[in-house]
């Protein structure tokens, strides 16, 4: 008996998840869903995602790729296959990833149909960057161009956003979908613009030759792509032949811009809309090895709200996630533009300073406190006096990400523990005075969550 063959295996007791993954699956893409403890049977799966939950043994299965979800910030145990990790609860946009992944991945890359020429292969590609550039390099001159731009349409702002160009003259970064201009009537219209006539002086095209075509998928505009000055000698196609070629082109780039959109996605925590603990972990590595290439500082602040178990025992959690979308934006505003700021827990935020010292962390971490503590919060009527504690450590030579946080965690809960409201910085080793810890509170009997009881106004 031949094994049954399905794209993914979920294995998991958790009805949530698998009801999660079941509503992001793409129609053409099968799903099976098996307890913890059941038996495979004759299936066999592209890819096996699996709680990080089970125990017992693994199913004798060799799946393509693995992938786990788990709760814990623990990792996955060394004698596990390798595969991604991937925090719960998970948002739709980190699922949707993993299901396109599975799709670019696929064994059998679609060919086009048998009247596309074979060249259009090379559009496959669901980078969006890569596949926006082979449209203003590749394109015209498969088509008989010199030159080439490339606008993606933004439907909710009605405008058309360069995206690539290969021009060499000044074009319009952006172009309202209401002007009358031969880009925004191909999009508005839904149809190809295409004039030999080298007589008439067109605005966008000076010689009068061009094509502007609209790349749709499912009767919907994904972009515009702009060519002009005709070549010496060029194919002969017809506007059948550029109308099939841009629908191909067009469900390309949807696939590229869904799975860039959900990538973007995936590295913002949804409550608070600042950068999520995948996107800090990324950002740690990478200004790690920037920091140790070039032996610049690198500092970093870990901080945690105080209190706020008594605004979700009081208020209700709505009410919490008030005060954490609250101090996101306050913690973000005290930052320069290239600092990154992250949710990594439920009242815990990470601030990475690059290219900071522990004087410049310090200054920072002044900053940040202001802020927060400025103003009360508006909550349902109450207003309600936030502060923090934060953690400032500067990275010494040799250590690696979780070194760092480690540190920083340390100093964060040293000014926990020491009441809230304050600041701890841990110097660099070998910086005088006998104090491990430097720990400063911004001001005294600065109000925090924790006094909500007799601190509502």
């Amino acid at each position: 008996m031949f094994n049954q063959i399905i794209d993914v295996l979920l294995i998991t007791d958790d009805a949530a998840l698998a009801a999660d993954v079941q509503r992001t699956r793409p129609a053409d893409l099968t799903l099976r869903v098996l307890p913890a403890d059941a038996r495979p049977g004759d299936i066999q799966p592209r890819q096996i995602w699996m709680d990080r939950s089970r125990r017992g043994a693994f199913p004798d299965l060799h799946p393509q790729r693995w992938v786990y979800f788990t709760a814990a910030r623990h990792a996955v145990p060394a004698n596990w296959p390798i595969g991604p990790v991937v925090r719960k609860p998970c948002a739709a946009p980190v699922l949707e990833i993993l299901w396109a992944d599975l799709v670019a991945s696929a064994a059998d890359v679609p060919r086009p149909p048998a009247n596309l020429p074979e060249w259009l292969l090379e559009f496959h590609d669901a980078d969006l960057r890569a596949l926006c550039r082979k449209c203003t390099t590749i394109l015209p001159e498969r088509l008989g161009y010199s030159d080439a731009s490339i606008y993606l349409h933004d439907a909710p702002r009605g405008q058309l956003t360069l995206a690539e160009t290969n021009h060499v003259r000044p074009i319009n970064l952006v172009i309202p979908l209401a002007t009358d201009g031969i880009l925004a009537r191909a999009a508005s219209q839904a149809r190809m613009q295409l004039s030999d006539d080298a007589s008439p002086i067109h605005v966008e095209y000076r010689d009068g030759r061009y094509l502007v075509a609209p790349c749709t998928a499912d009767n919907q505009v994904v972009a515009v792509i702009g060519l002009s000055r005709v070549r010496e000698q060029r194919p002969d196609h017809s506007a059948a032949d550029h109308e099939r070629v841009f629908a191909f082109i067009g469900r390309s780039l949807r696939l590229a811009r869904q799975l860039e959109s959900a990538r973007t996605e995936a590295r913002v925590d949804e409550l608070s809309g600042i950068a999520n603990v995948r996107a800090f972990r990324e950002a740690l590595a990478g200004e790690i090895s920037r920091a140790t290439r070039f032996s610049q500082p690198l500092s970093l602040l870990m901080l945690d709200l105080d209190g706020l178990k008594a605004v979700n025992d009081r208020l209700g959690h709505p009410a919490g996630d008030v005060v954490i979308r609250d101090v996101a934006g306050r913690i973000s505003s005290a930052l320069r533009q290239f600092d990154v700021c992250a949710r990594v827990g439920g009242d815990e935020f990470a601030v990475l300073l690059p290219s900071t010292d522990l004087a410049g962390a310090r200054r920072a971490a002044l900053r940040i406190q202001e802020r927060i503590a400025s103003e009360p919060a508006p909550i349902d009527g109450h207003r309600i006096e936030l502060a923090a504690s934060i953690g400032a450590v500067q990275r010494e030579r040799g250590w690696d990400g979780e070194k760092l946080v480690r540190a920083a965690d340390e100093a964060m809960y040293r000014a926990k523990r020491a009441g809230g409201a304050r600041i701890c910085f841990r110097p660099p080793a070998g910086a005088v005075g006998d104090a491990a810890f430097d720990e400063r509170r911004v001001a005294d009997g600065v109000p925090r969550c924790a006094d909500l009881a007799g601190r509502e106004s």
